[in-house]
């Protein structure tokens, strides 16, 4: 029986270690911090949305006729910025727009 020589096994350790490395990140869905951080922050915005996106669909729907038939006509590039001008996007007792919220409403709006 061949004994292994130090070399050879530190190559081995090695080799193990990369082959490791690569089948964690590849297959097994490891993640460094960064991109943990990331999808943990797309997360709870998709989440807001969702919670907030009907409260702005309420308030477009109490608008005016003239103001859902303008939100039609209107590109679909600039709803967005309709949808903020009108306040709709603009929660109860906040004096911003919510980010991200606008789009989904108007496309809400208009099914």
């Amino acid at each position: 029986m061949k004994s292994l020589k130090v070399p050879e096994l530190w190559v081995g350790i090695v080799c193990g270690i990369i082959v490791c490395t690569i089948l964690g990140f590849w297959l097994l869905g490891w993640t460094l911090g960064d991109t943990a951080e990331k999808m943990a922050q797309d997360r709870a915005e998709a989440v807001v949305v969702a919670a907030l996106v009907p409260i702005c669909v309420d308030q477009g729907r109490r608008a005016s006729t003239a103001d859902l038939e303008a939100l039609k006509t209107t590109d679909s590039w600039k709803r967005y910025v309709f949808v903020e001008m009108k306040g709709w996007a603009t929660m109860p007792g906040a004096k911003e727009p919510t980010p991200h919220i606008a789009s989904p409403c108007a496309e809400k709006l208009l099914q």
